[in-house]
This record gives C-alpha cells, sequence and structure tokens, in this order.
C-alpha cells in the first residue's frame, strides 16, 4: 500500500502526523508504537521530536529502536538493503 507520495525520510512531520490520524481512525490507537532513530520519529536531541510529543499526548507508550541495532526494525531495514541492490 502507498501511503507517501514521496521517500519516507523525506516526508514532512505534518503528513506523517495526518497519515497516522487516518490509520488511527480506521483501526484505532495502539498502546505503543516502536520508533526508528531518525526524522520525523526521533534524533539525537535532548528533547523528543514534535510527533513523539504528539504521540505520547495521544497516551502512547514509545519503544525507540537502538542505535545500530538492525534486528530491531529488520523488515524495514531489508528493505533499504533490497533498495541500494536496485
Amino acid at each position: 500500500t502507498v501511503v507517501f507520495d514521496s521517500v519516507f525520510n523525506k516526508v514532512p512531520p505534518q503528513q506523517v502526523r495526518q497519515g497516522l490520524r487516518r490509520g488511527f481512525e480506521r483501526w484505532g490507537v495502539p498502546g505503543r508504537l516502536r520508533l526508528d532513530n531518525g526524522w520525523p520519529w526521533g534524533g539525537w536531541f535532548d528533547l523528543p521530536t514534535p510527533l513523539a510529543v504528539d504521540l505520547a499526548g495521544l497516551g502512547l507508550g514509545l519503544d525507540h529502536n537502538d542505535p545500530r541495532s538492525p534486528r530491531q526494525n529488520s523488515v524495514v531495514e531489508r528493505s533499504h538493503q533490497t533498495t541500494q541492490a536496485w
């Protein structure tokens, strides 16, 4: 399914919020989300990203992947390897 019309790490946070809202309306709000370390999910800052604050404000538990731990996000990491090979 195509969720965004651009490369995932170039999607503006507002567009991510809208996509999440549509998903939550359709399937409900999950109890927890696993987030990657890169923008807009997380980053190397002292404060959480605006998107992480929004999700926490909805009462979601947030689990961030540990840096350099591809096994915690294996499907996405494998897709990176596949697209690089193309």
